[in-house]
């Protein structure tokens, strides 16, 4: 958004401040009358701060698509930073798995984690999210930095008896000290086996 008025500055910074607040992308003010010179200024930044692709939770997911995705490698993890409010320093990132489509972009996990669950597919989604972001943690910790990372499980992971030895195995391979990995539980599906669940946790 380009915000162009006759009114003072004063009134110009105060409704740059309401877009912004709105989490609309605003790249500048004009005050009119502009000048061409102006304007292609703020097309330029326009064009430099293309709008970021928003995960889509919108796509209908058939268990063929996403085993499919699964077996060509298209989910992929980002990390989102953990501050520590009194120092401001990062403590830890969570990964978050998101399904880079080819045709439709970035697919949030809203979209294809509850497929995955009924249909099976949710160890194999875990497994792989597991593998990236310990050997991600890994590298981090090799270069000095001290973050724990955060990885998000299912319900449905804990019934899976092998878990706690993979994890372990992972990480080892990652050269990710166990100390540095945190789970944190989905409640997007009910725990059907709660003695399970909590040997395994």
């Amino acid at each position: 958004i380009a915000l162009v008025s006759g009114e003072e500055k004063r009134i110009l910074s105060s409704a740059e401040s309401l877009a912004s607040a709105q989490n609309l992308n605003v790249v500048g003010s004009l005050e009119k009358p502009f000048t061409d010179r102006s304007l292609q200024n703020i097309l330029r930044k326009a064009i430099a701060l293309r709008p970021a692709k928003v995960p889509r939770a919108d796509i209908v997911v058939s268990p063929e698509m996403l085993r499919s995705a699964i077996d060509a490698k298209q989910l992929v993890v980002y990390y989102q930073p953990k501050v520590e409010i009194k120092t401001g320093r990062f403590t830890a990132v969570e990964s978050l798995v998101r399904w880079q489509h080819p045709d439709f972009g970035i697919i949030g996990p809203t979209a294809f984690i509850k497929v995955a669950e009924d249909y099976g597919m949710i160890n194999d989604i875990a497994e792989l999210v597991l593998q990236m972001a310990m050997e991600q943690g890994g590298q981090w910790y090799a270069s000095g930095l001290q973050l724990k990372v955060a990885i998000n499980l299912s319900l449905k992971n804990l019934i899976r008896l092998d878990f706690p030895e993979m994890c372990v195995k992972k990480a080892k391979a990652a050269k990710l000290p166990l100390t540095h990995v945190m789970f944190e539980i989905t409640e997007t599906s009910l725990m059907q086996d709660y003695v399970t669940c909590m040997e395994i946790l």
